[in-house]
C-alpha cells in the first residue's frame, strides 16, 4: 500500500477541531452548547490579566461570537451551569464534573502538605474567616482586616486572610459565589451550592483515572471505537496513536471519495465533533455516490 502523505495543516485542523474552533462563530450561544464546549475542553481558564477583555469572555467569543455577558455571568453565578475552581490553574469547570472536583477538594489539605505549618499557626484566622462568611454571607478579601506580611512582596505575598480564603476555597469550605470588578467572592459551598454536598466524590484512584479516561474515551468516540478496551499504560498510548494518525487517514480517504463525486473540498478537511457517527454517513454517501 501506498504511503500517504498528511499535510501540517491536517494535523492543526484536527487540533482545531477537538476546540470547537473549526467553525468559529458559526452558532450562537445557548446553555447546552456552553456546558458541551467546557465538558469537551475541560475548563476556561480566569487570568487577572486584562487587555482587551478578560480571557473567559475572549475564549467564548471566540466559539460563539458576540453574546450577552451578563447572561454568561448569569449561567455561571446564577444557575452554576460552571463553577470556579483550581484544574491546572483557575478555570470555570462544568458543574457536571462536580463529583471529581470534589474529590480534589476533599484531598486537597493531605495532598499539599505545604500547608501544614501555615495550617498550624494559623488556626484561629481560618476558624474566624470561615464563620464570617457563615454569619455575614458572600465576602470578598478586601472586606476583612489586616496587611500583609512586613517585607513581602510578589505574586504570592498575600495578606493571612486572603490565604485562609484560598485554603478553605481549595478545600471545599467555600466557593467563588460571584465577582465584582473581578475579584472574588466567597460563600460556604453547601449556601452557594445547595446541591455539592449531596454529591458523592469519586475515589482518589477513580480521580486519577478520570483524566486519563477523558482523552482516551475522547479519541475513541471521534472514530466509533468505543468498543476498544485497553489495561495498560502502553496499550493506552498505542491505541491513542492509532486513532490519532487513522483519524487523518480516513479524512484523506473522505477527501478522495468527495473528488470521485466531483464534489471537491480541502484536503485538511476533519470530521466534527462527534465524527464517528456522522464520518461514517459521509464515507458510505460518497462510496455509494462514486459507484
Amino acid at each position: 500500500m501506498p504511503r500517504r502523505r498528511v499535510t501540517l495543516r491536517a494535523v492543526t485542523r484536527l487540533f482545531i477541531e477537538r476546540q470547537h474552533l473549526a467553525r468559529p462563530r458559526a452558532t450562537t450561544l445557548t446553555a447546552p452548547r456552553l456546558r458541551r464546549f467546557v465538558e469537551d475542553v475541560g475548563g476556561i481558564q480566569l487570568d487577572s490579566i486584562n487587555v482587551l477583555d478578560r480571557a473567559h469572555y475572549l475564549t467564548i467569543w471566540s466559539r460563539f461570537g458576540p453574546y450577552d455577558r451578563a447572561w454568561l455571568d448569569r449561567q455561571v453565578y446564577r444557575h452554576r451551569l460552571l463553577f470556579e475552581y483550581w484544574a491546572h490553574a483557575a478555570c470555570l469547570v462544568p458543574a457536571s464534573a462536580l463529583p471529581w472536583w470534589r474529590r480534589a477538594m476533599l484531598d486537597y489539605k493531605g495532598r499539599h502538605t505545604g500547608w501544614s505549618g501555615w495550617l498550624r499557626r494559623n488556626a484561629k484566622m481560618l476558624r474566624t474567616v470561615r464563620e464570617a462568611v457563615r454569619s455575614n454571607g458572600p465576602m470578598a478579601n478586601g472586606d476583612f482586616e489586616g496587611r500583609r506580611p512586613a517585607g513581602g512582596g510578589g505574586w504570592w505575598s498575600w495578606r493571612p486572610v486572603q490565604h485562609a480564603l484560598h485554603h478553605l476555597w481549595m478545600s471545599g469550605v467555600l466557593t467563588i459565589h460571584s465577582r465584582q470588578h473581578f475579584q472574588k467572592r466567597y460563600d460556604l459551598l453547601e449556601r452557594a451550592m445547595p446541591t455539592a454536598l449531596g454529591v458523592e466524590a469519586v475515589t482518589a484512584g477513580e480521580f486519577q483515572r478520570w483524566h486519563v479516561e477523558r482523552c482516551f474515551e475522547d479519541e475513541k468516540s471521534e472514530l466509533g471505537l468505543s468498543h476498544f478496551e485497553v489495561r495498560t499504560y502502553r496499550s493506552l498510548i498505542r491505541h491513542l496513536r492509532i486513532t490519532a494518525v487513522s483519524h487523518l487517514f480516513l479524512a484523506k480517504v473522505h477527501h478522495q471519495l468527495s473528488q470521485e463525486r466531483g464534489e471537491p473540498e480541502a484536503p485538511d478537511r476533519l470530521p466534527g465533533p462527534n465524527g464517528g457517527e456522522r464520518f461514517a454517513q459521509s464515507v458510505a454517501a460518497a462510496r455509494s455516490g462514486a459507484a
